[in-house]
């Protein structure tokens, strides 16, 4: 595929791309404006003149053209509310572009830069998670799940999902597999970028201080992890309610079993600082099972995470690991 000069530009006239300093009309469509650029495209916006309707316009530069189609084929076939369509792709003299569907929203990372609520970070992070999921389902990866390839937008009929805050989301720009050198480091990518956004997602919530993640894990069983992990964030920060102190204080403890990862004293630290649920009850109903105590025993158990329950709860932590490693 034909390289662009290192004096390679894009931009719009009248309608029209000009690339290089050559003007280009791509058939059919009107620019309108630009909407975006990466380190491999620039997206415009434009009119499709037969069907009436807004669209986004890919035009690939000289660091991602060799992918161009690679990527375009791989988001094409995944068909899915949570990823943006794609709709044509084709070249206007050696240069690649495709034809998507238009998202009025922004970009994760410009989204974060407007203090988020807890509450909305939360509802982001489930839709991405299933987005992944899906395309897990269906024997791939991303590439490149990063914050600045989530399209996030005001989703005001909830088409798309039904939570209150009329959020949603739609997943672009795939990574292509043939530009990392082995299978291994594509998933050890996959993994990292995973991580990343949610340490950013959460970066108040102090998460790298919260908690402990293996090395070596699937990249979908770091998902789910986190996604059973980012519960408790939930669980904190969502579920006050004096009348169901009980309730609540059960749920943290048993987040805190299935998985075992989390830095208890961080744990403990946070809850007195919510001043909910109370401290004393998460602690008594920690060591209780811990100690596989019985029933009647509850009001004995200890008040305090000593030594010896941080032993337990470390021996709790290998085992997990432990399973977990065999699963891949």
């Amino acid at each position: 595929m034909h390289n662009l000069s290192n004096n390679y530009s894009d931009t719009f006239e009248d309608g029209s791309l000009l690339i290089a300093e050559k003007r280009f009309n791509i058939p059919g469509y009107r620019i309108i404006e630009q909407i975006g650029r990466g380190a491999n495209a620039t997206v415009f916006k434009a009119f499709d003149e037969k069907l009436k309707r807004e669209v986004a316009i890919k035009v690939w530069n000289k660091h991602g053209d060799k992918r161009a189609l690679e990527e375009t084929i791989k988001i094409a076939s995944l068909n899915h509310p949570l990823v943006i369509n794609t709709y044509n792709f084709d070249m206007i003299n050696n240069h690649p572009y495709s034809i998507m569907e238009i998202i009025y929203g922004q970009n994760g990372k410009n989204w974060l830069k407007e203090h988020q609520s807890i509450e909305k970070r939360l509802e982001i992070w489930k839709l991405y998670s299933k987005s992944l999921n899906y395309i897990y389902s269906k024997d791939m990866i991303h590439g490149d799940p990063h914050l600045g390839n989530i399209l996030i937008f005001n989703d005001v009929e909830n088409i798309y999902n039904y939570n209150q805050y009329k959020l949603s989301l739609k997943l672009a720009d795939t990574g292509t597999s043939k530009f990392f050198t082995t299978k291994k480091k594509t998933l050890k990518r996959e993994r990292k970028i995973i991580i990343e956004t949610a340490e950013r997602l959460f970066e108040d919530q102090r998460i790298n201080l919260l908690w402990f993640l293996p090395d070596n894990l699937d990249h979908k069983i770091i998902l789910s992890i986190l996604d059973n992990i980012i519960q408790f964030i939930y669980t904190l920060n969502c579920l006050i309610d004096y009348d169901r102190k009980a309730e609540i204080s059960d749920r943290i403890v048993n987040i805190l079993l299935e998985t075992p990862l989390f830095n208890l004293d961080e744990v403990l630290n946070q809850i007195k600082q919510n001043e909910f649920p109370p401290t004393e009850r998460i602690i008594r109903k920690l060591n209780f099972k811990l100690y596989n105590m019985n029933f009647d025993q509850l009001m004995e158990a200890k008040t305090t995470i000593d030594e010896d329950s941080k032993l337990i709860y470390q021996r709790r932590k290998e085992d997990f690991i432990s399973k977990l490693k065999q699963k891949k």
